[in-house]
């Protein structure tokens, strides 16, 4: 064994205590750096999802049980704002910030945030599974897009798919949604109303279609329907529809008159008011 350098003693523990430095300021750096991601993810992820979080919650009317929908918007910077701050709610995980106990909440706000939460809206609708709350869940979203209006024109496709759903309750309010954004849902309408096997779906969709109008041909199909549903609300929605559509729906003048000598006073009744729109007559509404 060869003898060592003299000096060799103090070099070694030189490079051991550059070796102990290097560890620790290594060692420092990391917990740095794990607490700056850990600062970043509060700041910047977490905190801002538990405002949302807790401004949901401060905005239930206590003890009626109703939503200060436009304090929420309000307080969440306004419509755009709102609406991608509740979206990021809604996609955070639900073990840490347990957004399924405002989804409702959410899915309100949504809707009053115009042409900016129809997006997510619509993302909503098309989810296999809405949390457990599948009818219900679907029903709350489509009466937002109804809410929002024609702004939600994006939504229609969305919407007429829906009508088509296993449930009579979503396709009844996916007819009423369609009321409210007409452009180019006439064709689905008429479907429901002449095919649909519920007799609200087909009540809500005559009523959507006498606000649709006579541009897009509804007027046959409603007549048509007068005459072959026999749910007797129905019948006074479709007259009533065609009582909306006013002189345009001429063509159903014949039909109407002889329901005002039906046996149904409320029928009759109906179709007295329509042929006064229909007509033209003095303070038809």
């Amino acid at each position: 064994m060869s003898p060592e350098a003299p000096g060799s003693d103090g070099v070694r523990e030189r490079t051991e205590g550059w070796l102990r430095s290097s560890r620790i300021g290594i060692l420092a750096g990391a917990v740095m750096l794990l607490l700056l991601s850990a600062g970043a993810f509060l700041g910047f992820y977490l905190l801002p999802l538990l405002q949302v979080k807790a401004v949901l919650n401060d905005s239930y009317i206590r003890p009626f049980g109703g939503f200060d929908q436009d304090g929420v918007i309000k307080k969440l910077g306004g419509q755009e704002r709102a609406a991608k701050r509740i979206k990021q709610y809604l996609h955070s995980p639900n073990w840490l910030t347990k957004r399924e106990d405002n989804w409702w909440a959410s899915v309100t706000t949504l809707g009053g945030c115009g042409k900016h939460g129809v997006s997510e809206l619509v993302a909503l609708l098309e989810q296999e599974t809405l949390d457990g709350k599948e009818d219900e869940g679907k029903v709350m979203i489509l009466g937002s897009l109804e809410a929002i209006g024609p702004e939600a024109r994006d939504a229609i496709p969305a919407i007429i798919r829906a009508l088509r759903d296993s449930s009579a309750m979503v396709r009844n309010h996916a007819a009423m949604a369609l009321s409210n954004m007409p452009e180019g849902a006439a064709p689905a309408l008429r479907h429901a109303l002449l095919n649909d096997e519920d007799d609200c779906v087909r009540g809500s969709a005559a009523g959507a279609l006498g606000v649709i109008g006579a541009k897009e041909g509804v007027v046959p199909d409603l007549i048509r329907a007068l005459q072959t549903d026999d749910d007797q609300l129905n019948r006074q929605i479709i007259i009533e529809a065609l009582g909306r559509i006013g002189p345009d729906a001429k063509e159903a003048l014949p039909v109407l008159e002889r329901l005002s000598n039906d046996t149904n006073p409320d029928v009759r009744k109906a179709a007295a008011e329509a042929l006064k729109k229909i007509r033209g007559e003095g303070g038809a509404q």
